[in-house]
């Protein structure tokens, strides 16, 4: 199994193998899996302003949050620059799913606070879900990056989760994505404050 030298994630060949993999065995089991994609906000301004070598360092405790976080519970990988995958197998439901996303991108945004002055380090992600959101490779990485890309278009430091009805099909075209929003905001946000609460619950 192929490993990226910075974070010790799979590499993005790894990836490539493992998710074909895991497709084939949720295929027989009948059971469900996510497939995340994210990058760090603003990476190249991380990088133009503290250098690259705190670069790296950010890349590297992001990888240790999302495998702390996994917790055998699925696979993470890093594809080059600041691009990261995870795939879940484990994951009960969807909830539990918003739960650990939500944790990942909390924890990153605390990790670097007192060494910034004027941002945090954030993630913006988009997921899809097998086998509803398609069971091929590719169909669920575009759907993945389609959601990624509207998590950036939406503000970034959040993730979001392929839904047609909200975010329409493939095939709309970018210049459709703020009419598409339109409707789907409010809930997204909503579902964010709602796994806030939850976390914040459980750690009291």
């Amino acid at each position: 199994v192929g490993k990226d030298p910075l974070t010790g994630l799979h590499n993005r060949h790894s990836c490539d193998v493992v998710l074909a993999s895991l497709i084939q065995r949720v295929k027989q089991k009948n059971t469900s899996f996510a497939v995340a994609m994210g990058d760090v906000d603003f990476f190249k301004y991380v990088n133009d302003t503290y250098g690259h070598l705190f670069g790296d360092e950010v890349l590297s405790k992001i990888a240790g949050i999302i495998n702390a976080n996994l917790n055998g519970r699925g696979i993470a990988g890093r594809f080059g620059g600041d691009e990261f995958y995870i795939f879940t197998n484990n994951i009960k439901d969807e909830e539990d799913l918003r739960i650990l996303l939500t944790t990942m991108r909390k924890e990153l945004q605390y990790a670097f606070d007192s060494r910034i002055e004027d941002f945090g380090v954030t993630l913006s992600v988009g997921v899809s879900l097998f086998p509803k959101d398609g069971t091929d490779y590719e169909e669920l990485f575009r759907k993945a990056d389609k959601c990624l890309y509207l998590a950036k278009e939406k503000g970034r430091n959040r993730f979001i989760i392929y839904n047609e009805s909200k975010h329409g099909s493939l095939e709309n075209n970018s210049k459709h994505i703020h009419k598409i929003l339109d409707l789907s905001e409010h809930s997204e946000y909503m579902s964010g404050v709602v796994s806030d609460m939850i976390l914040d619950l459980v750690s009291r």
